[in-house]
This record gives structure tokens, C-alpha cells and sequence, in this order.
């Protein structure tokens, strides 16, 4: 339960047809950009989201590189894989006007020169398993498959920062039940600070700039994360 006694939300298809196809996003899309997205899903996957705020505030709790082609590498809970931008933008929430909550990041253009052999790294991951631990394990999860491809094209030097994660509430400091519980089969505390990076995070990067959103992601409150009525929580 939430400290406000409350079960955890989760995030589900309510059926409703997305406002916006696959034709449509890959015409503003570039190789190398980077897909911010508010991802469905259940416990884990609202949790995440409640952590930190995104660039303008959104809220953010997965991102993909796109590789060209309508298609999308990303780490996921069931591997490293290439998917079709379609399968990608189907996995968000929708804000009130049936738009994909999925904000585009493009690097700098004196940065650009990284992104062949960025996306070359994380090609190179596919079909390695998902870190449920987040940075406990040497896997992969979303931001870290991110982080590690641009810090292998830049010779090694990191080019998008890591952060201290506590797993904690924004609102009251304490750790989540859910996370509290699932860090015991690790026997890790969950206010170890161990470098870790977060979606939201990375899309703050100087690095980056912004070239589309297509959906208006929520914002957080200090009573929890505000979301819009076609965003359905159970």
C-alpha cells in the first residue's frame, strides 16, 4: 500500500484508438533520437513514474533509442530488443487528447558523431536479460542500456550523468512497500544510493534538446502523480 493507505496504482489500456500512427512520428524522427515515453503497465511501472520529474515536468518512466526504419531498441522486462515504433507507441498512456505520452530528445548537433556507434552498443545487447534490480545486477534496463551505449561511443567517457537512486516517495521520504519488499532478494537497503540513472533524469540532460512531444505527460503533485482522465489507473 501507498503511505496514504491506499493500494499502489497501476497504468492499463482502457481501448480507446490512439490519436497519432507509427507513418506519422517516423517523419520527424531521426536515428539516435531518444523516446521518453510514460510506458503502461502495473505496480513497478507507476512507481518508477512517481520517482522523479522529466523534462517540463512530465512524467517519465521508460525510454527507447530509435534506430531508423520504424524501428525502436529498447530494454524491457523481457530483454534487450528492436521493436517496431507501432508496438513502442502502443505501450503508452494516452493523454486527454488520445495522444501517446512520448516526448522526443535529440542530441546536440556537435554530438551527433556518437550516435552510429551508440546505436551499434546497444545492438550489440540484444537478447541480454532485463536488470529488475536496477543496477544491482549487470543487465540492462532502459536508461542504463542509454547511458552505456553513448558512454562506449565517447571513448569510454560518460556523456550522460548517473544519479544517486533511493527508491523513495517523493512526498513522505519513505521507501516504498513495493520496492522495500522487492530489494529484500537482493538483502540491499533501499536507501543505498547506488549509482543508478532514471528515465526522467536523462531527458534533463544538457545534452539533449527537445523536438516533439507528442502527448502532454502528467505532472506530479504533492498528493501523487496527476493523471489525466484517459489514463486509467486501476
Amino acid at each position: 500500500m501507498s503511505e496514504s493507505g491506499q493500494q499502489p496504482h497501476t497504468f492499463k489500456g482502457n481501448g480507446i484508438k490512439m490519436n497519432i500512427n507509427a507513418q506519422e512520428l517516423c517523419k520527424s524522427l531521426q536515428p539516435g533520437d531518444l523516446l521518453f515515453q510514460l510506458c503502461k503497465g502495473e505496480v513497478a511501472e507507476w512507481l518508477i513514474s512517481r520517482l522523479f520529474e522529466g523534462v517540463n515536468g512530465q512524467a517519465i518512466n521508460h525510454v527507447g533509442i530509435y534506430l531508423g526504419e520504424q524501428k525502436v531498441i529498447e530494454a524491457s522486462v523481457a530483454a534487450v530488443s528492436v521493436v517496431s515504433l507501432k508496438e513502442f507507441i502502443e505501450k503508452s498512456v494516452m493523454d486527454v487528447s488520445r495522444h501517446p505520452c512520448i516526448t522526443v530528445g535529440r542530441l546536440h548537433s556537435q554530438y551527433s558523431s556518437l550516435i552510429p556507434q551508440a546505436i551499434n552498443f546497444a545492438k550489440s545487447c540484444v537478447t541480454q536479460p532485463y536488470d529488475d534490480s536496477y543496477g544491482i545486477k549487470s543487465n540492462w534496463y532502459c536508461s542504463k542500456l542509454i547511458i552505456e551505449a553513448f558512454k562506449d561511443a565517447n571513448d569510454g567517457q560518460c556523456f550522460f550523468k548517473e544519479t544517486l537512486m533511493s527508491f523513495k516517495d517523493p512526498k513522505s521520504g519513505e521507501g516504498y512497500e513495493y520496492l522495500v519488499n522487492h530489494y529484500k532478494q537482493y538483502r540491499e537497503l533501499i536507501s543505498r544510493g547506488k549509482p543508478c540513472s532514471h528515465p526522467a533524469l536523462l531527458s534533463l540532460s544538457d545534452n539533449l534538446t527537445v523536438v516533439k512531444v507528442l502527448g502532454l505527460l502528467p505532472y506530479r503533485s504533492v498528493n501523487g502523480l496527476l493523471i489525466s482522465s484517459n489514463c486509467l489507473l486501476a
